[in-house]
């Protein structure tokens, strides 16, 4: 049998959602590829992956300097190529690698670049601007060298096809379950949470605002967990200085993974006023643990969600529309409407394994064909 070989290159990816695509990239590559697959990845450190059946490389000094990463990208992973003569090498963080005569797609999960600032965003945190740029440039360096370019919403898809002029984007949608429930089970409560990490366009000061127009009633007794504390940056500081002082309100800072899955649990609705996100995971981790949803009204947001039948959109800059519907779901009496997903047009896989069908069907044979998955 023709042993055949698969890269993941994911050197970057450490914490939070994507170590969460690494770690299901690997998982569906594993049980979905037939045993005559050898999958190797790059990563930062074996013990983030911990998937059986994957031989892990680690690179532990990329992650420091940029320049590292640039040199890694661009003329570290041409050499990687010839010594590990792989089939298809999938980039999972963004940028397009050089791998000489070899298949690859890149999977971008950084949605910045297509992000307008305001003026008092670019003053709270003028690094972000720069990032924006830069990450704008990276992403056209070599993005025609792949065979599939993936996305996780449709709306990104389309800025990439605007700005680059390619037709090869695919898009991915990262879930983590494909059978999440479509109902809710929260319909009434007073627990509100935001898990995110203070970033200017997460817009936290429309969830802030909205509940100090709610705390403008002495008989309001919602409770709030906003993952903020201020050491995190200056806008955090900012949201701080202004906000801290409002009624029952927990800023916990950052919490671990099983710190947010426990407030899932003890919440009763996940207020997500974020303006710009690849995906949104934490809409669907609140689908799945039944939460009321109050959301952007943003394209994002919408396709994150589907069809679920407990949420409401509202504008990302009205404070008062959102504490209109939060004092509406405490009451009980907020109307949740049916919601119809918008169908995803091809080229789309709903999971993993589809993708990995979909993009290594797209590679040329070497010196047999790639081997179908099981």
């Amino acid at each position: 049998m023709t042993r055949q070989h698969l890269v993941v290159s994911a050197v970057n990816l450490t914490e939070g959602g994507t170590l969460t695509v690494l770690r299901e990239c690997l998982r569906a590559a594993r049980q979905a590829l037939p045993e005559s697959w050898e999958i190797t990845a790059l990563v930062h450190r074996a013990d983030l992956v911990e998937v059986p059946g994957i031989r892990c490389l680690e690179f532990p000094d990329i992650k420091r300097r940029w320049l590292s990463r640039v040199r890694f990208e661009y003329f570290d992973c041409r050499a990687l190529a010839r010594d590990l003569k792989p089939d298809f090498w999938l980039a999972l963080h963004d940028m397009s690698p050089r791998v000489g005569p070899v298949a690859q797609a890149v999977y971008c999960h950084n949605a910045m670049c297509f992000y307008r600032m305001s003026l008092r965003e670019a003053w709270l945190d003028p690094k972000l601007v720069l990032f924006s740029w830069f990450y704008g440039l990276l992403y056209g360096i070599n993005i025609r060298a792949n065979q599939a370019v993936i996305v996780q919403q449709d709306w990104i898809r389309q800025e990439f096809e605007r700005r680059y002029g390619i037709a090869n984007v695919v898009v991915a949608h990262p879930l983590l379950d494909p059978a999440i429930p479509r109902v809710a089970s929260k319909r009434q409560g007073a627990r509100f949470f935001y898990p995110s990490f203070p970033r200017v366009f997460k817009n936290f000061e429309v969830l802030l605002e909205a509940w100090a127009l709610l705390c403008e009633d002495p008989s309001w007794s919602g409770e709030l967990a906003v993952t903020v504390d201020g050491s995190e940056n200056p806008y955090a500081r900012d949201l701080i200085r202004r906000h801290g002082a409002l009624r029952n309100v927990q800023f916990t800072g950052r919490l671990t993974h099983a710190q947010v899955q426990d407030q899932y649990r003890r919440s009763d609705c996940l207020v997500f006023p974020s303006r710009l996100e690849t995906w949104g995971m934490p809409l669907s981790e609140a689908k799945q643990h039944g939460l009321a949803v109050l959301a952007s009204d943003l394209p994002y947001a919408h396709e994150a969600m589907g069809e679920y039948d407990g949420v409401r959109y509202f504008p990302p800059q009205d404070a008062r529309a959102l504490a209109d519907l939060m004092r509406g779901f405490s009451r009980g009496d907020l109307a949740f409407l049916p919601v119809q997903a918008s169908p995803v047009h091809a080229p789309y896989a709903r999971d993993w394994a589809g993708l990995l069908q979909l993009i290594l069907n797209l590679s040329p044979p070497r010196d047999a064909p790639h081997g179908a998955l099981r």
